[in-house]
């Protein structure tokens, strides 16, 4: 009796669904533009994000004189690759200097 119901259930969804995932590609399957120019804005967000968490909390690790200098660097170089519009690579790098002192990131 419940796979008479879910069965019915679960392929109306599938149906239902499939316009919806297809809006944001092309007929090849390739991301439009919009949703380019939005993860663009998205890695942007988090760019600016990591590098406001990070400029907060350090001062708290000044005491581990060198520590906080390397992640000072690391966060210099992911806020340049930021700017230059590198987000992938600079997030992963502001990620690297907040976990260098120990704080996880929350963007």
């Amino acid at each position: 009796m419940k796979t008479r119901m879910i069965v019915p259930a679960l392929l109306s969804a599938a149906m239902l669904s499939a316009p919806v995932l297809a809006a944001g590609t092309d007929k090849a399957g390739h991301a439009t533009p919009t949703m380019e120019r939005a993860a663009a804005v998205n890695s942007a967000e988090r760019c600016t994000a990591l590098q406001k968490q990070f400029d907060a909390v350090i001062k708290k690790h000044e005491k581990a004189k060198k520590k906080a200098e390397e992640a000072e660097t690391m966060r210099r170089d992911g806020g340049k690759l930021c700017a230059a519009g590198n987000s992938d690579q600079g997030i992963a790098k502001l990620e690297t200097a907040l976990k260098h002192i120990g704080v996880k990131p929350k963007a």
